[in-house]
């Protein structure tokens, strides 16, 4: 179980102002930002991707009333070897997990099936304007995004659509280390 050191920051989404003249579309579900080092467990460098599945574990958790905790980093690891992912000589290691690896421990841990879009640039997203809008339109979750230029692991909490049609994307990065 993973045991916050340091504060939990809740919907850390909501604390921006939203632009305006345009319209937004945000998660509808509670979440914790699980940052760098919010353990005490220092994964500075390489750990987005478990942050990432950390928050996305938190909204489950919260949404559903589970009576679970939030995996730590080890139980991650030792969840991707027990179903087949990883090798055992990943267990303690400093290698970094993606979607994929997100996607495998929430079936896991909560059977709840997920998707992944492969979109190869920015320029590629608009293709998937429609489809990630009405994600937060209808069903208001959170989307776990990595990429092949900037591979560091992200939270999309929301999106907003200029009246030109433009998509942007309300991004959380775990990259907040707190003062030690």
């Amino acid at each position: 179980m993973s045991v916050p050191k340091y504060p939990l920051l809740k919907n850390v989404h909501s604390y921006l102002k939203h632009p305006s003249n345009e319209d937004v579309y945000l998660t509808k579900y509670n979440y914790y930002y699980h940052h760098y080092i919010c353990d005490g467990f220092n994964d500075v460098g390489w750990g987005c991707g478990y942050r990432t599945l950390q928050s996305i574990c938190s909204m489950i958790i919260m949404t559903n009333e589970i009576e679970v905790s939030v995996p730590s980093i080890k139980q991650i690891q030792e969840i991707l070897c027990k179903i087949g992912d990883k090798e055992t000589s990943f267990m303690n290691s400093r290698e970094w997990t993606g979607a994929i690896e997100t996607c495998y421990v929430i079936d896991e841990l909560f059977n709840i099936p997920s998707y992944l879009h492969h979109i190869s640039n920015s320029e590629r997203i608009s293709t998937k304007r429609n489809e990630i809008v009405n994600y937060f339109r209808d069903h208001g979750g959170v989307i776990a995004m990595g990429g092949d230029q900037d591979a560091a692991s992200k939270l999309i909490a929301g999106v907003s659509v200029s009246k030109d049609e433009e998509l942007s994307l309300l991004v959380v990065k775990f990259q907040k280390v707190p003062k030690i």
